[in-house]
């Protein structure tokens, strides 16, 4: 990890136990939330991660689908 907290596609897979489907699945639904901003892609091929808001991103996720679930609505703001 690059001591701002930025994580490689590698790095992250690993960290995760993600496979390249899973790890693409998560970026598609992450570049498609309100935290589209914990993904730097610099070329088309190659993205970086911003892990602590990458972390942000799955408990808004794990939430989400907590509230479909059970289905409740979230009446505060989002992010």
């Amino acid at each position: 990890m690059m001591s701002n907290g930025w994580k490689s596609q590698e790095q992250i897979k690993a960290d995760y136990g993600y496979s390249d489907t899973v790890y693409n699945r998560r970026m598609n639904e992450c570049l498609a939330s309100p935290y589209r901003d914990a993904i730097v892609s610099d070329t088309s091929k190659f993205s970086t991660v911003i892990e602590p808001e990458f972390q942000k991103f799955l408990i808004w996720r794990s939430k989400k689908k907590w509230d479909q679930a059970l289905g409740r609505r979230r009446y505060r703001k989002e992010r």
